[in-house]
């Protein structure tokens, strides 16, 4: 059986790491964490333009080892698609390699994780509620430019991983 790749997308705050732990336990897979979460960590302040090639190389790295790992599924904390969403809203501009590559990157699904869960703060890289209403409108049009289906994951996590595992079934189903 090949390798599945799910993509968990989402503003800030929309729970997208729970959703990729909580799904990667429950089906005995690997989850690819998201890059931007431990360079900011790391560093201690907010990316700049300067930063994003290495965010970029970064996420496109953890990916690429983690599917290494894995056998059957892979579970994508974030993709290279948040980084071209982020770099336009937050710097009105993202370098084209980063747009070309997200683009060439495929996965079997795509969840995005509603902004319908209390927005809670987070070692100082949240903006706030706003702009993470702001940027779920910007990952929404990014997904339908592209003509990507994708599943809505909303309400409490139960209901988000009920909805996720449906989803997932049914890729395995018609693979047979």
């Amino acid at each position: 059986m090949s390798l599945r790749r799910i993509a968990i997308l989402g503003a800030e705050s929309t729970g997208k790491t729970t959703l990729a732990k909580a799904l990667a336990k429950a089906y005995g897979a690997v989850w690819a964490p998201e890059f931007l979460r431990e360079y900011v960590d790391r560093r201690g302040e907010l990316p700049q333009a300067a930063d994003m090639d290495a965010i970029a190389r970064g996420q496109i790295d953890r990916e690429v080892r983690c599917a290494q790992r894995a056998e059957h599924l892979l579970f994508c904390d974030t993709t290279l698609l948040m980084t071209v969403v982020y770099n336009q809203y937050y710097l009105n501009q993202c370098p084209e390699w980063i747009i070309r590559k997200s683009r060439q990157s495929r996965y079997d699904l795509y969840f995005l994780a509603g902004t319908d869960i209390p927005w809670t703060p987070d070692s100082g890289q949240r903006d706030g509620p706003a702009a993470r209403e702001d940027v779920q409108r910007l990952i929404i049009d990014e997904l339908q430019n592209r003509d990507l289906q994708w599943t809505e994951l909303s309400g409490p996590l139960r209901a988000r991983l009920d909805t996720a595992g449906n989803a997932i079934d049914g890729l395995f189903a018609a693979s047979g």
